[in-house]
């Protein structure tokens, strides 16, 4: 009939409705006030996805194993599905029954009261994490739901779906959580006893005890009092499983983080020393023990690793930086790297901050300004920005207001503006979605490029990778009117061969580990694209198959970073300060 029902499951609430049904989608986007962002489905089995997506044998593989997570397959274009589960992207998260009560819900598909697919996604409110208490759920989705269906087993551990993806014929982890947490991640090396908190987007925390680490389940963003509680609730109930207390806690080098207030008030309970861990080293050092954790053969943690993001705080000389496009040298054990910043994406005016990140064609903008572009209403950005262009302009003239970031994630965002894909970011990665949609099955027009130094020697200041040239390129073709799916495929084989390129600066004989970490890398196009070039220039690809490439793995790194600086006696900002 188009309800919506709140639903008692295993890890905590699920919000359920109809997924062929339009009105029911829009309904519960309207409710939970998600206006883009996609819902998981549910379906009976593989053959029954395969009636709205494609089911390669590896994603059959993932949807069927026990960890039942949420798999992203390619939606067909004649799915029979509601137009808002997945608005401008091509992909749909969808899990099998995990527990009897699903197979249930969805009755029998041939059936007239039986689903294809049901809406099942993650009981909570915006920036909140999962109910999992029948009483909270009255309070908190009574106004999003129009029935409850409990149990009266208490859930002593919240716990959301998984979220996966396949990338390069394996599985590409981008949500850890239910089936998966908490398995420990192998790290081959010991050390003290670290808890690190992550970062403040996709939280969850990990305790490192001896030759071992566990992650806690996905907690999810900081933004709400009630998710800094459940990442408290679940760094205690992790601690208290394995019987430990931290030597170190460990968080993000940002000084405005909940986790990071969290990380002190922790320590300072434990009586431990407190480590401030750059954000793009943690997630370098995160992918190599993936690594060394997904296949315990490879003995060695020499590689090159690209830490492509959104946007976080690099250590530098002269204070932090924002960042987000960046090259480690990385060495020795897995359990205990040392790292190398040598290379850096070139910088590029943020301007307004947080609001850049919300309104692509901010990030769009200066970079057209900077290349030395004119802007005129022709330009996807200068028409989404309206009265507000005359104003950015200057802005970006007198630099008031604006910050140097390096960030690939937001050259992402600012190339999606430039396209018209996406002008407003209303949920996280949602402009970089867009322009992946767009370049999945396209076919580039012509080899946009990244200017690369021919060598980048050891021990250099990181060497700056050029995208002046790149800009000017698209922003041509934008106004030659060269199709957006033909210039996006073209930015995404840009960023392929700019990798290979750079590895090939570092070190100009083949045989080079390359190593690709950060949000950027949930892209599965990018990753295929950029395994094929360095591959094809005699480089050994890898990225995460175990933690996610996003902020989710973070606190992986961050406790290897802190136990590496244990081991050689370095102090760092935070307990110098």
């Amino acid at each position: 009939a188009g309800a919506i029902l709140a639903v008692k499951g295993v890890g905590g609430f699920h919000l359920v409705c109809d997924a062929a049904h339009a009105a029911a989608v829009e309904t519960l986007r309207r409710r939970k006030a998600r206006p883009a962002k996609p819902l998981a489905l549910l379906a009976a089995s593989v053959e029954a996805c395969r009636r709205f997506a494609r089911v390669p044998p590896a994603a059959a593989r993932l949807l069927e194993s026990p960890a039942r997570p949420i798999v992203l397959l390619e939606r067909l274009a004649d799915a029979a599905l509601a137009p808002g589960i997945a608005p401008g992207i091509d992909r749909v998260g969808v899990m099998l029954p995990a527990f009897p009560l699903h197979s249930l819900l969805l009755g029998n598909p041939a059936a007239p009261e039986g689903f294809a697919a049901l809406v099942m996604t993650s009981g909570n409110r915006a920036d909140e994490p999962i109910c999992h208490t029948s009483g909270a759920a009255a309070a908190r989705l009574g106004p999003l739901a129009d029935g409850f269906l409990l149990h009266d087993r208490r859930i002593v551990a919240p716990c959301d779906d998984s979220v996966v993806r396949v990338a390069a014929g394996e599985v590409l982890p981008l949500r850890r959580a239910r089936g998966y947490t908490p398995l420990p991640v192998p790290l081959g090396g010991d050390g003290p006893t670290v808890l690190a908190l992550g970062a403040d987007l996709k939280s969850a925390a990990c305790v490192a005890v001896g030759p071992r680490a566990w992650m806690t389940q996905h907690v999810g963003d900081l933004g709400a009092l009630e998710s800094l509680e459940a990442l408290e609730a679940a760094v205690g109930h992790l601690l208290g499983l394995l019987g430990v207390r931290p030597a170190i806690v460990a968080s993000d080098l940002h000084p405005g983080y909940h986790s990071g207030r969290l990380a002190a008030a922790l320590a300072a309970r434990f009586g431990a020393a407190l480590e401030r861990v750059g954000h793009h080293e943690a997630h370098a050092a995160a992918v190599v023990a993936d690594r060394r954790a997904a296949d315990p053969g490879d003995a060695g943690g020499d590689a090159l690793v690209a830490a492509f993001d959104g946007t976080g705080l690099l250590p530098g000389p002269s204070g932090p930086s924002v960042a987000g496009g960046e090259w480690f040298r990385v060495t020795g054990e897995p359990s205990a790297p040392a790292l190398a910043h040598v290379a850096t994406l070139a910088p590029f005016a943020l301007s307004g901050g947080d609001a850049a990140v919300r309104r692509p064609w901010r990030v769009a903008l200066a970079l057209v300004r900077q290349a030395g572009i004119p802007w005129d209403d022709g330009l996807p950005p200068v028409a989404a920005a309206g009265p507000a262009a005359a104003t950015l302009r200057g802005q970006l003239d007198a630099g008031i207001g604006c910050l140097p970031c390096t960030s690939l994630g937001r050259l992402f965002d600012g190339v999606a503006s430039l396209v018209g894909a996406c002008q407003e970011n209303t949920h996280e990665g949602e402009a970089a979605m867009a322009l992946e949609a767009l370049a999945s099955g396209a076919r580039g027009t012509r080899p946009y490029a990244f200017a690369v130094p021919a060598r980048i020697p050891a021990g250099a200041a990181p060497a700056a990778i050029g995208w002046l040239g790149l800009v000017r390129d698209v922003v041509a073709d934008v106004r030659a009117g060269v199709p957006a799916a033909a210039i996006a495929r073209g930015f995404h084989d840009a960023v392929a061969r700019m990798l290979a390129a750079v590895a090939r600066a570092v070190s100009p004989e083949a045989g080079l580990a390359v190593g690709l970490t950060g949000g950027v890398f949930q892209n599965a196009t990018l990753v295929e694209g950029a395994f094929a070039a360095l591959a094809a220039a005699g480089h050994e690809p890898f990225c995460h198959r175990i933690v996610p490439p996003n902020d989710g793995g973070l606190a992986l790194g961050q406790a290897l970073v802190a136990r590496a600086r244990a081991a050689r006696g370095v102090t760092s900002p935070a307990r110098a300060s």
